[in-house]
């Protein structure tokens, strides 16, 4: 009787494991082909589907930055220990920055991209940080609550598929333990997340973003063209390295001598410390000159010489200066930091 009764109670717990297993199984939905990312923190996981169609670019950045293969951040997870450093209950979660203030950013900018096939307007939608038109890789946010206007500034590009219940419950403070890259099917094995194929990517937004200035602004356009090899700042500053400079960035009350020219895009001169033969003193920060030159400077060495193309929001907005800067008038300058004091 007893050995009868041990066999029946091994085949029942045989039975139990098996039913258990398949009610585990089927309570998790089966990722169907796609890049995807699973956070990992408190013993839970919640899974995204990255937008490798609609948002190539930033799925591959983000993945790269997971997987170490971003150049800034070689053979390191980024994400690695950040904490959700905000939450706006029923919003949005931020992470993504490395001084877990929201304060911080990376090197990795590029005109914003268009053809996403996700809509911020959901809930469980991940987009990276930025500005109207250009965004900042590596801070990111997850909405908790849909809202569509903000499809305008940022560009979504990945959206929830598993753990959406979990979201709510995530707390300022709250660190990412760990982020893994998935990658099911041929499609998602083959998308290439190399800094060469990143690149590549970011030089496809980049003439996007020259085509559409074409059509809605050709002057500035073609001010580019003539440029050439342009980057740009966060702030949606243009600007060209004419020649290095050596030494330490100014900062807010720092006097600096700078020689400058500056003119619209039509080409017309409207001042220039060069034509006059007399350089520019000033107390960075403290003098009044536009915002696009204390960013301008700020970011510059001595000895260094930059063109830079400043938007109207970083230069006098809708007012008019003097007879020739009309509103909302881009702004050309070459600048010369000379001296630091």
């Amino acid at each position: 009787g007893g050995f009868l009764g041990r066999k029946f109670v091994k085949k029942y717990l045989l039975l139990l494991a098996f039913l258990l297993s398949f009610m585990i199984l089927g309570a998790q939905e089966v990722l169907d082909d796609g890049l995807y990312a699973t956070f990992h923190f408190d013993d839970k996981s919640i899974t995204f589907q990255l937008d490798m169609e609609g948002s190539p670019l930033n799925s591959a950045v983000f993945a790269g930055l997971v997987e170490g293969t971003v150049e800034a951040e070689e053979n390191s997870s980024f994400y690695k220990d950040l904490l959700f450093y905000r939450t706006i209950e029923g919003y949005a979660l931020f992470s993504g920055d490395p001084t877990n203030t929201g304060e911080g950013i990376t090197s990795i900018s590029y005109p914003q991209q268009n053809n996403s096939n996700l809509s911020l307007g959901d809930s469980g939608i991940l987009a990276f940080q930025g500005y109207p038109g250009r965004t900042l890789a590596g801070p990111f946010f997850i909405t908790l609550m849909g809202d569509a206007f903000l499809d305008q500034v940022y560009t979504p590009f990945a959206k929830i598929v598993q753990g959406e219940q979990l979201l709510n419950s995530i707390e300022q403070s709250t660190a990412i333990d760990s982020i893994e890259i998935i990658k099911i099917g041929n499609e998602a094995q083959n998308f290439d997340i190399s800094q060469s194929a990143i690149d590549q990517l970011i030089d496809e937004a980049k003439e996007a973003q020259l085509n559409q200035l074409r059509e809605e602004k050709p002057e500035l356009a073609a001010v580019l063209e003539e440029i050439g090899e342009y980057q740009q700042s966060p702030s949606g500053i243009f600007y060209k390295i004419l020649y290095e400079g050596v030494g330490i960035k100014p900062r807010t009350g720092n006097k600096v001598t700078v020689h400058y020219s500056g003119k619209l895009l039509n080409g017309q001169v409207f001042d220039s410390s060069i034509q006059r033969g007399t350089p520019y003193e000033m107390e960075l920060g403290v003098d009044p000159v536009i915002e696009g030159w204390v960013e301008t400077l700020m970011d510059m060495r001595p000895g260094e010489g930059r063109m830079v193309v400043i938007p109207p929001e970083l230069a006098y907005g809708e007012k008019s200066a003097g007879n020739v800067i009309g509103p909302n008038s881009w702004l050309i300058f070459e600048i010369q930091l000379l001296n630091v004091e």
